[in-house]
């Protein structure tokens, strides 16, 4: 199985943006640039003011990793694939990458409007 995530593993993409008039740096897997563009289009935004809403939220840790901790809350949030649970008593889902399960938590979307 480390095999598998080894050989599967996507480089890491450093690019520029431009938030609030500063330029900036970021480091992020093509994966998570690919899922921050299919957000900013679903919330009808651009990436740059949807990483600046994200960089104006964040505490004390840095912007790549803030940005990744967002991609994964962002889309557990909307998650309906089915929940099973195993045997060691966990609620964990079965995903559309493979047949990994990974940990369910849904968390409130920041940028939902509804309320």
């Amino acid at each position: 199985m480390d095999q598998l995530l080894r050989s599967e593993r996507s480089p890491i993409i450093k690019r520029s943006i431009v938030i609030d008039g500063h330029k900036t740096s970021m480091s992020l897997e093509n994966e998570f640039w690919d899922a921050l563009r299919e957000i900013a289009n679903r919330e009808k935004t651009n990436l740059a003011k949807l990483v600046g809403r994200i960089d104006h939220e964040r505490t004390n840790i840095n912007l790549s990793s803030t940005i990744r901790v967002f991609v994964l809350n962002y889309f557990r949030s909307r998650d309906t694939s089915p929940v099973i649970t195993p045997m060691n008593g966990s609620k964990r889902s079965l995903r559309a990458y493979g047949t990994s399960p990974i940990l369910v938590l849904p968390e409130p979307n920041p940028f939902q409007t509804d309320k």
